[in-house]
């Protein structure tokens, strides 16, 4: 084989090998940094990285080798003529230009069309347009490899035929560039068939999935309680000294007419007093979601959340001023009355309401753990009263959780459920570039199957808690390629753990009113639980699997200093139920 012929070879051949190499490694290397769990953001990476550097190798390959034929093309020609350096890009432009115009003018329009395929291949990137710049570069590709043989040709026409093996390597390259594509693409096709059947699944199963599914689920028999909220025209503000009084912490030092105060407030409040009693006897409400919209739609109800948060800070005035004086029949008054404003909220058709319930909940309770260590609840009645409303709250807490997540899952369907739209956002307008790349199409379609499967998990870990460790845990070992779905799933996982602690709370403070009937009968706290007689098996197991922790020995909670205004971490003697975040009990 001649130099020319070898040099011919290898400049084509390294063309190829330019465009084909990084493609197969960014198509192949780049499914398996998305699918492989053990990649992670550091395979991705160094895909990225091999890539980049195959192709500056290849292209630096490239340029020698057509900087080599042009200098012998150039040493037939013409003796005198200066070699070019690797850097000379515009006088061998030139020159080939003007050599093709005289000698070969029939692949003139070839040769122009070499020299403008990658600027336009660039500029159909940067609009967009991925499918004409992969065009342009194929054309780049060609006519290069036609212009470099008609120049051959001219100079030497024994040797204008690159050899049949330099021709095989090209094709090769070629069919295994378009066989890693069709193999990612394969996979894409499986990953969006995985996502059909699995909402097909779903649709089976009557979870609901449009919204006219949740239309069903939405619909409100007799009054609706948010509408009276929206129309409460001025609600009693809380004054500050009574907000600080009321709040959800241990006080100490508090003086001996604070709480008359507050009783004055809750008196001279008696017409809103008595009009929230009515409200919280309507048993449900709906604050107006437009289903159609998706979580758009969900998004205008923040104004009534906050009036349903002014009501409970009046109920928790009544109930604190009721205890303060003994009255323990208000105290279950309004301890049922705030339940039921949590209640009324408690069909509302998103995960972020069912969150708002638990936070309601979260602060009866935390009510509750003051009412009974600061005042004491005196009555069989209103004990027994408390007991079976917060064994109730159990099982309400749940059922609601479930809507929820339910509702959480048909809403991101109406939305249009792409748990890579911060990648897409941060993509902005190079969202096309997965029609080349179909890792991506795998990418997304897969996240939205993780996205089902996994609130799915975390469906049935409402009724059974000790699978939510499991959940947790499938939710760790799944590839980069669903980190914008981790992400997501990860919020939920957080509530879940949420709801988890709010259960124990729930638990704690049952048990706490059992050890309250007990330390009044025996004078003092148990050492274990099973020393409480009517406690049941199941109320004295953890959610999360095990026994119900419980201490004697004391606790240490933060305490605030009602004259100074200041807090501070203060041991007491008593019994803590369900750890640190559970009920405590004073001696």
């Amino acid at each position: 084989m001649s130099d020319l012929k070898r040099a011919l070879s290898r400049a084509n051949l390294g063309q190829a090998a330019l465009l084909a190499v990084p493609w197969i490694v960014l198509q192949l290397g780049g499914f398996w940094a998305l699918s492989d769990p053990r990649a992670g953001a550091a395979g991705a990476a160094g895909v990225g990285a091999i890539a980049m550097f195959a192709f500056l190798a290849l292209a630096v390959w490239f340029r020698w080798s057509h900087v080599q034929l042009a200098n012998i093309v150039q040493n037939l020609t013409d003796a005198d003529a200066e070699y070019y350096g690797f850097f000379s890009f515009f006088r061998l432009w030139g020159d080939q230009l003007e050599f093709i115009r005289r000698r070969n003018p029939g692949y003139l329009n070839a040769l122009r069309l070499n020299y403008i395929a990658l600027p336009l291949a660039f500029l159909a990137c940067v609009m967009n347009f991925w499918t004409a710049a992969l065009l342009m570069v194929l054309i780049w590709l060609l006519t290069g490899m036609l212009v470099r043989s008609a120049v051959v040709r001219v100079v030497s026409p024994q040797d204008s035929l690159v050899p049949w093996a330099i021709r095989c390597k090209v094709i090769l390259l070629l069919v295994l560039a378009i066989a890693a594509w069709g193999v990612v693409r394969y996979e894409a096709s499986r990953a969006e068939r995985m996502c059909d059947a699995k909402l097909a699944q779903l649709e089976t199963a009557s979870e609901p999935v449009s919204a006219a599914d949740l239309a069903k689920r939405y619909r409100l028999n007799g009054q609706n309680g948010a509408e009276l909220v929206a129309a409460w025209k001025m609600i009693p503000a809380i004054p500050d000294a009574l907000a600080r009084l009321a709040a959800p912490v241990w006080i100490e030092n508090v003086p001996p007419d604070a709480y008359v105060e507050m009783e004055k407030f809750v008196f001279n409040q008696d017409a809103p007093m008595r009009k929230l009693t009515e409200l919280e006897r309507i048993p449900t409400a709906r604050l107006g979601c437009d289903l159609a919209k998706g979580f758009e739609g969900v998004g205008d109800t923040q104004e009534l959340i906050m009036r349903y948060r002014q009501l409970e800070w009046l109920e928790l005035l009544r109930l604190l001023s009721a205890a303060s004086i003994g009255n323990d029949r208000q105290v279950g008054e309004s301890w049922t009355g705030w339940g039921n404003l949590r209640r009324q909220l408690s069909a509302e058709p998103a995960l972020i309401y069912s969150m708002v319930v638990m936070g309601m909940e979260s602060r009866r309770l935390d009510a509750l753990e003051r009412v009974v260590n600061e005042f004491g609840i005196h009555s069989d009645r209103e004990m027994r009263l408390l007991d079976a409303d917060l064994a109730a709250s159990e099982k309400e807490l749940a059922a609601n959780l479930e809507q929820g997540l339910r509702g959480e899952v048909a809403l991101s369907l109406i939305s249009g459920l792409d748990p890579m739209v911060e990648w897409s956002r941060a993509s902005g307008r190079f969202s096309g570039v997965s029609r080349l790349f179909p890792a991506f199409q795998w990418a997304r379609f897969r996240c939205k199957f993780w996205y089902l499967e996994g609130m799915e998990r975390f469906r049935n870990a409402v009724s059974e808690p000790q699978r939510l460790e499991a959940a947790a845990a499938w939710l760790r070992v799944l590839p980069f390629g669903a980190e914008p779905v981790v992400s997501v799933l990860s919020e939920v996982n957080g509530e879940m753990d949420r709801y988890v602690a709010l259960l124990r709370k729930v638990r704690s403070a049952r048990v706490a009113l059992a050890l309250d009937r007990s330390r009044k009968a025996r004078g003092g706290f148990p050492e274990t639980l099973a020393d409480v007689s009517g406690l049941s098996a199941e109320l004295l197991a953890d959610p999360a699997g095990g026994p119900l922790a419980y201490s004697a020995d004391g606790f240490e909670v933060e305490a605030v200093d009602s004259a100074a205004g200041s807090s501070r971490m203060q041991k007491f003697d008593g019994a803590e139920i369900g750890g640190r975040n559970g009920f405590r009990l004073r001696k």
